[in-house]
Order: C-alpha cells, then structure tokens, then sequence
C-alpha cells in the first residue's frame, strides 16, 4: 500500500511540474508546422563525450480533389556537443521516433543508428493523417552506444500542435501551444499507466492506439527493445511487426500495436 501511494505521489509530481514546463520552439514555413523539444544532454561512454538529443513534431497539410488530410511525422535529432569531432563512429548513436496522436501512441518507427559521416543523426518518420482533427506531439528514444552495450534515454516531450489548426494557406492560426490534459495512475500490480507526456519519466505501461483503433497499453520496455542493438557489431533480425496491446492491469491482451510503417 505504501508503495502504489508513493507512486501516486511521484505521478501527481510529475503532473504539476510538467504543466508548467513551456514549449520550447513552434516554427512555421510554407512546408506545414514544426514543433521541437528541448535537448537532453547525455554522456557518450564509448568516447566519453556529451552529446544532445531532441525531438520533433511537424505536421504538412494536403488538400487537393478528394484529399483534405496531412502528413504527421516524427523526428529525433543526436549530435556530439565537441566540435573537435569531424565524424563520430559508426553506430554510436541510435534513435527511435515516436509520435503520439490526442496523448496516445500512434507510432513507433524502430530504431536506426548513425553510420560514421558528419557529428550528427536523425531518424524521422512521416505517414499521411486523413483526420484532419487531433493534437499530436512527439516523445521520443535515443541511445549512445558505452563500449559494450547501448544506454537508452528519453528525450523530453515536444510542444503539442492542433493539427485541425493547420491550413495549406495559413500555416497556423494562433501562436500558443495547445495541450492536452495528461494523466498516470497505479494498477493493482503496481505499475503506472498513462499517457507518455511527462519529462524525465515514462509510465510503465504506455497508452496507445493500437490496431483497428483499439485503445489500450503498450509497455515501455517491451516496445524500446523492438529492433534495439545489444552491442554496436549487432545484426537484428526477426524484427516483431508489432507488440502486444493490453488492458490498464498490464495483464489482458486485448488487441495488437503495429511497429514500424502505419497507414
């Protein structure tokens, strides 16, 4: 008991300090919208350098004869901070996009990781959007290799864009983020569930949409290890096209979650 009341302590925490947290960065263009996040800085152990991680959130409006949607994409940036460096080995950094849709995973690309041109990496996904109505962000993984494995952190989250907001003749209307309203909570096993909007924390159990529309959890842990290097040499194969979607207790499978390209 105390320990699922420590839990909701931490989670009403979390709650309160992350909705004071401000966007950082909404740019506009005639391409669509962007929003990014702050950077986290991380230590590389293979080099013992810092490097800095971010994500982003764009949405790129389409309207034409029977179409009236937009592109959602998803984006997670790594950069060694030393600018001594010319090109960082390969396989040194890796990242995995996500993108979440009203506070809800909508996808996860997999990981991919540099290949030892430039100081920089990114990996970014895109997929067609026919709503039209809906607030998306972004919240995203990425890893530095230590010399033996990879270390795996968070990014923070990205400011949330309205994509019901977003024409292809007037790129945003307003200025301020729009938001959502996040929440965690305990199960009886003692796991945290919710939505993936918090700063340095990730709830055990990720609510998600999965398949056909289904809503329901995905774990954290589970959906970081799809494709994920054990060692820099490593080849993975046999990658899941999806994972399994579960009820609040983190138990009942009630449905699938599809990894990788979503129509």
């Amino acid at each position: 008991m105390k320990t699922k009341k420590a839990l909701v302590a931490v989670c009403a925490a979390i709650l309160i300090a992350t909705l004071m947290v401000p966007a950082y960065a909404i740019t506009k263009g005639f391409g669509g919208t962007t929003a990014s996040s702050t950077y986290v800085t991380q230590k590389c152990l293979a080099d013992n350098r810092e490097y800095a991680a971010n994500t982003s959130v764009s949405v790129n409006p389409e309207k034409s004869d029977g179409i009236d949607g937009s592109y959602v994409g998803a984006n997670v940036h790594v950069y060694c901070k030393d600018y001594h460096v010319h090109n960082v080995p390969t396989g040194y950094m890796g990242g995995e996009p996500r993108l979440y849709l009203d506070g809800y995973l909508w996808f996860a690309e997999g990981w991919s990781y540099s290949d030892g041109v430039g100081t920089s990496f990114n990996n970014y996904y895109e997929t067609y959007f026919v709503s039209r109505e809906g607030i998306v962000y972004s919240k995203s993984k990425f890893g530095l290799y230590d010399g033996n494995v990879y270390k795996v952190y968070d990014t923070n989250s990205s400011p949330s864009i309205d994509v019901a907001r977003i024409q292809p003749t007037n790129m945003m209307e307003e200025e301020h983020e729009v938001g959502i309203q996040p929440y965690l909570a305990v199960n009886e096993n003692g796991q945290t569930y919710g939505m993936d909007y918090f700063d340095n924390y990730t709830p055990d159990l990720i609510a998600a949409i999965g398949s056909n529309g289904v809503r329901g959890y995905v774990y954290d842990d589970e959906l970081t290890n799809v494709g994920l290097r054990k060692s820099i040499n490593d080849v993975v194969n046999d990658i899941p096209t999806s994972i399994p979607l579960y009820d609040a207790d983190g138990v009942t499978v009630i449905g699938e979650f599809p990894v990788g390209h979503r129509d």
